[in-house]
């Protein structure tokens, strides 16, 4: 562990003893769930694991202190002060020991809210990542920290207010205009990369289906990357929540609407995850914003002669689009001012150029347009605005990074720009 790390920890530790020591009674529950968030920033500055351990436990504390018995209350206090003493100890094996000692606690605190704990623990887990996913890491970055799949995190980000907390730079109707000209006739490359997310969204919003007709109307490739076949199938097979959208991407393989692609080079992924992660600096040190499993979608499209991507990822967006306003969204959730390496930013949108990016909610406008949503058109005198607003709504709340703001403007676009085909 780094003694950077280890003073932090130890810092936050002695910050949750001092809420507490105020006794069962008069704990202010809403200090402790402000160190909790405050805890999260120091993964987000020290990509360590030990940090969200303790991320964790202080949120679990803050969850569930209103359930505890007095003696477990002691006894909880008693063993934070090991963890402190251990911490400051430097004595790794001994604070680590502690540490699974508090979860147990936790878990044993009260009978009856036993049967909801891991619930608890998974809240907390998928609340953090949020929170870190705020600060400007990727939502891959995010999920590798803090132990959860991509499918998770977008699930639960897709029911909260985040994705309207920025601005894109590419308005949502030039984007829109931008994916009808890469499925359109005059776009003779006919390759096109999926990144994990729009496939996820596609997958919960139960329109997956729409990706085969899209294919045939694009009449080219839809490539995965190996990378992105894990985060789609391998991981999610292992969830049961998941575990049949799993099935359905698979089937999608096996049918040819996605093809693996073969030809990736690992080394150039490698180089080009590494010079995004030394990017930007918050206090002095690096923001791993990039997983490399991210960055193999965009090394794909660049050997295929920069063919368009279709992400979801807004970090990754905002890199290759707008590295300024990644910097300014850094500094925001921060509370910090952060520094950008102008020079690795211009040596990596020299190696990347230009790549056309649409996203999933894109994928459902053409899917619209195109008439591949008409069977489900109901029976009412504005049937058209109920089925554009139900499908865009429904890619937004399932993961899709887009904002009310867009979704409005796109709707409003479809509606005027179909306006033939609704006179049918």
């Amino acid at each position: 562990m780094r003694e950077a790390d280890r003073l932090s920890l130890l810092k936050d530790i002695t910050r949750i003893l001092v809420i507490l020591s105020k006794g069962k009674s008069s704990i202010d529950l809403e200090k402790i769930k402000e160190l909790s968030d405050h805890t999260i920033k120091d993964v987000a500055l020290y990509k360590s694991t030990d940090a969200v351990s303790l991320a964790i436990l202080i949120y679990s504390i803050y969850k569930t202190i209103p359930a505890m018995s007095d003696e477990d209350f002691k006894d909880l206090i008693a063993e934070l002060k090991f963890l402190e003493q251990h911490i400051s100890a430097k004595n790794l094996r001994r604070y680590n020991q502690s540490l699974k000692v508090l979860f147990n606690l936790i878990r044993k605190s009260n009978s009856a809210f036993k049967t909801h704990i891991n619930d608890v623990f998974h809240a907390a887990k998928l609340k953090k990542g949020v929170s870190l996913f705020d600060h400007g890491l990727s939502a891959s970055r995010t999920a590798e920290l803090m132990g959860l799949t991509k499918w998770e995190l977008l699930e639960y980000m897709g029911k909260t207010t985040n994705f309207d907390k920025h601005h894109e730079k590419v308005k949502a109707i030039d984007r829109y205009l931008q994916a009808e000209l890469v499925f359109s006739k005059k776009n003779r490359k006919k390759v096109l990369f999926f990144d994990a997310g729009p496939i996820i969204t596609l997958a919960m919003s139960r329109l997956l289906w729409i990706l085969e007709p899209l294919k045939i109307k694009f009449g080219g490739k839809f490539y995965i990357t190996p990378a992105v076949r894990t985060e789609l199938i391998e991981r999610p097979l292992k969830i049961k929540r998941f575990e049949f959208e799993a099935l359905q991407v698979l089937k999608l393989i096996r049918d040819g609407t996605l093809e693996i692609y073969p030809e990736l080079p690992y080394e150039k992924t490698q180089e080009l995850t590494k010079l995004s992660n030394k990017t930007y600096k918050v206090d002095k040190k690096w923001i791993e914003i990039i997983q490399a499993g991210e960055m193999e979608t965009v090394i794909a499209s660049m050997d295929k002669a920069k063919s368009s991507i279709v992400m979801d990822e807004r970090t990754m967006r905002l890199l290759l689009e707008d590295s300024d306003s990644l910097k300014s969204l850094l500094e925001r959730r921060s509370r910090k001012p952060a520094t950008i390496n102008e020079k690795n930013v211009e040596e990596f949108n020299q190696k990347v150029g230009k790549i056309n990016i649409i996203r999933s909610i894109e994928l459902v406008s053409l899917a619209f347009k195109f008439g591949f949503l008409d069977q489900f058109l109901p029976k009412l005198p504005n049937a058209w605005d109920v089925l554009l607003d139900s499908v865009l709504w429904n890619a937004k709340y399932n993961g899709c990074a887009v904002t009310e703001h867009e979704v409005l403007e796109l709707k409003e676009f479809l509606l005027n720009n179909c306006s033939l085909k609704f006179k049918k």
